[in-house]
């Protein structure tokens, strides 16, 4: 009998809720239980310090040496553990590289180029190399240039690098690469001739040459999607015009929503106009591509005529 009147406020407010609500009770019951039984703990802060500790003071340490280390002092973390914990703190498992991403980013135009290559599929099944060489601070498109072939080694990669810093009249401080065999040998010779510092994403990491690899999504996205080339020659032409297109006229907004042209020559932002404005202007194209691409301003229009 005392069970049954424990019972009742139960019934009352509880079962007397529609089908739906008790089932919605229930899931977010199962839900709140399956969260808390959790599985395994974080790691205790002071380990995780002394992982992060004995890297930085050791740079030439991996994850085995790291994990035996601990081992000496009567720590027990596994290899994989220690490998998250440094790249959560922006170093490399593998010994020597550090992850962050000062190497990557930059604060003046020119101090960082970032170059990498992407294929492309012609119209009759052919593949070819296209070069990308972005200024890291301006987001502008150095070159984009075509090679007609599968196999690009060093010494043409060099010698459009050359060709296009001579086009520009323009010498980075550093170039930022992965490491295929187009960025060795010959090319990194000639680095070291011209004083440019050569840095190489870690193995497997191309998300350190963000950039280049952003910039290489976009051209497939906007151009090569919508295209397909019958040869080199055509596809220079279409990368020159998207080349045009991305540093006059596309605003990015890592860079404040301004162009790579805006950004080189920190030109500012268009002030706010007023409606009465916008009405006497005219919506000016300027197309690229044979139109695939589309520039747009607002100019002068022709002032309209008074009636008499």
């Amino acid at each position: 009998m005392l069970r049954e009147v424990e019972n009742e406020p139960f019934q009352r407010y509880f079962l007397s809720a529609s089908l739906r609500t008790i089932k919605r009770w229930a899931t977010a019951f199962r839900h709140r239980r399956r969260r808390n039984e959790g599985g395994r703990p974080p790691l205790e802060a002071k380990v995780v310090e002394l992982i992060v500790t004995l890297k930085r003071e050791n740079p030439a340490w991996g994850c085995r040496r790291i994990r035996e280390e601990l081992r000496r002092m009567g720590i027990r973390v596994s290899e994989p553990t220690v490998s998250r914990i440094l790249k959560e703190n922006g170093f490399s498992p593998r010994p020597g590289r550090k992850l962050d991403f000062e190497r990557v980013t930059s604060s003046a135009k020119d101090a960082l180029w970032a170059l990498d290559y992407f294929a492309v599929q012609t119209a009759k099944g052919v593949w070819l190399q296209a070069l990308l060489i972005i200024d890291v601070h301006t987001r502008e498109l150095i070159d984009l240039r075509v090679h007609d072939g599968w196999d690009v080694d060093s010494v043409w990669t060099i010698r459009m690098f050359n060709e296009a810093s001579a086009r520009e009249k323009r010498t980075p401080k550093a170039v930022v690469h992965d490491h295929g065999a187009h960025f060795m040998g010959q090319f990194e010779r000639q680095m070291r001739v011209l004083e440019i510092e050569n840095e190489l994403t870690p193995v497997g990491l191309p998300s350190m040459n963000c950039y280049a690899e952003r910039a290489i999504g976009s051209i497939r996205r906007e151009l090569l999607r919508h295209i397909r080339v019958a040869d080199a020659k055509e596809l220079q032409f279409f990368l020159d015009e998207y080349r045009r297109y991305a540093n006059t006229e596309r605003p990015h907004q890592g860079i404040g929503g301004r162009t790579p042209e805006e950004r080189s020559k920190d030109t500012p932002l268009a002030e706010v106009i007023d409606l009465d404005t916008v009405r006497r202007r005219k919506l000016q194209r300027r197309e690229y591509a044979h139109g695939l691409l589309r520039g747009y301003a607002l100019a002068e229009g022709a002032p309209s005529a008074k009636a008499a």
